[in-house]
């Protein structure tokens, strides 16, 4: 929803045209109010999104879990290349 609003249109209101100052306060307060109102709108994405998040313990037990396999991995992998070097007869030769 777009509101324009124009300094004029608070003649409307009974605010005198000498009173340029007293337009311009209301005016600013009509945009402060709008800032307000988007500012609250932000706030409430932000606990939604929130909300909607995963559980930061079941990210950090997924992180640990993935963690200790790549440590697995690892120690896999050097025990192939110990292995390989122990015994070069083994090695694949597939690749040229």
């Amino acid at each position: 929803m777009v509101i324009i609003v124009s300094i004029d249109d608070f003649d409307a209101y009974g605010i005198e045209t000498s009173g340029q100052a007293a337009k311009l306060a209301v005016f600013g307060s009509v945009v402060s109010l709008i800032g307000d109102a988007i500012v609250t709108y932000a706030a409430a994405l932000a606990v939604e999104e929130q909300q909607n998040a995963p559980d930061t313990g079941d990210v950090m037990d997924e992180l640990n879990e993935l963690k200790q396999q790549m440590s697995e991995l690892t120690r896999e992998l050097k025990k192939a290349r110990q292995n390989e070097q122990k015994d070069p007869s083994h090695r694949d030769h597939a690749g040229g």
